[in-house]
């Protein structure tokens, strides 16, 4: 369904109608936006109400009617467009959205008392009730195939990716070898906007002394595109990370939490798909030939650990 407010009120249809002048039909309603029972009405929206003639303005104070919450008489502002063939409601201050998963409804009557310009009353009131956004959560499992690590190999100039492994890691390796890790989170179907977002994961080990030796670890947003590859390696993260891990919160053998909220409106925002994460030391390695890396389940682990310990976005959005 086209969101209220936007031209879909019979442009065409109206232009038609104008020019057919009174046919001596009914004064009726050809079409409203949003349709009784719409869900997802937002800050921006408006009403519409299309009909076969024009409005009389001086009768709209004494038809239309509403005991919602701004949207009482008062609390609206009537504009007649397409030379009167349509009324635009406005709620003069943003309708609120719901707190939580239930809904907040509006309704809003227009009677029998409204005219065309020819006298005639409407043939039927019009009564529409719908609802605006409201907050969700959901506890969102990372995807598979682009949870992941790319290793810088061979010196420095040649790049692998692992895909399959139950462990996504961050540091260097016993030769030095710098690697990255990847999660990848896709949206809920409904998400309308993020709102707030945490990563939870949960660290089984750790090599040597990472943060010590590599410095703090970030967790860049990054766009991964249809698979994980070796250029992700070096990609530039899509804004400035964040330094969110230094080693002070860190512990292997529980959850581990991150707040990503600001990560979250960005991605969408920037029309992505999903929320892309690389994990990178800020040091790619300190070169002692010895391993430091922080280690985490990867979403491939479900099968020996059970889905609770697996990367997890607990996100926090507006929905219809």
């Amino acid at each position: 369904m086209p969101r209220p407010g936007t031209k879909t009120l019979l442009s065409a249809l109206v232009l038609a109608l104008a020019a057919c002048g009174n046919t001596g039909e009914p004064f009726q309603v050809l079409r409203v936006s949003p349709e009784d029972g719409y869900q997802g009405f937002q800050k921006d929206d408006v009403i519409e109400v299309a009909f076969n003639a024009p409005v009389n303005e001086a009768s709209l104070s004494a038809a239309y009617r509403s005991e919602s919450e701004g949207l009482r008489p008062g609390q609206v502002t009537f504009t007649l467009l397409e030379d009167g063939y349509v009324l635009q409601i406005a709620p003069k201050n943003p309708l609120p959205y719901s707190p939580d998963e239930s809904r907040l409804h509006f309704r809003f009557t227009l009677g029998t008392e409204l005219t065309d310009r020819h006298g005639r009353h409407l043939a039927a009131p019009l009564s529409v009730t719908f609802s605006t956004l409201r907050t969700r959560r959901a506890a969102i499992l990372s995807n598979a195939a682009l949870d992941g690590i790319v290793a810088q190999v061979s010196g420095g100039v040649q790049y692998q990716v692992f895909a399959e492994g139950s462990l996504v890691a961050a540091g260097d390796g016993n030769h030095d070898e710098v690697f990255r890790g990847f999660l990848a989170f896709p949206w809920p179907k409904d998400l309308v906007e993020p709102l707030a977002a945490e990563l939870r994961l949960y660290s089984p080990a750790k090599n040597g002394s990472p943060f010590q030796n590599l410095g703090k670890l970030a967790f860049e947003l990054m766009d991964l595109g249809d698979r994980l590859s070796a250029a992700d390696f070096l990609e530039d993260p899509l804004i400035p990370a964040e330094r969110l891990e230094d080693g002070s919160g860190f512990a292997v053998g529980q959850y581990l939490t991150y707040e990503l909220g600001g990560y979250a409106v960005e991605a969408f925002a920037r029309g992505l798909g999903r929320l892309d994460l690389r994990l990178a030391f800020e040091t790619g390695t300190n070169g002692d030939q010895s391993s430091d890396a922080a280690l985490f389940y990867a979403r491939e682990a479900e099968a020996s650990v059970g889905p609770d310990l697996l990367p997890t976005l607990f996100l926090t959005y507006l929905a219809p």
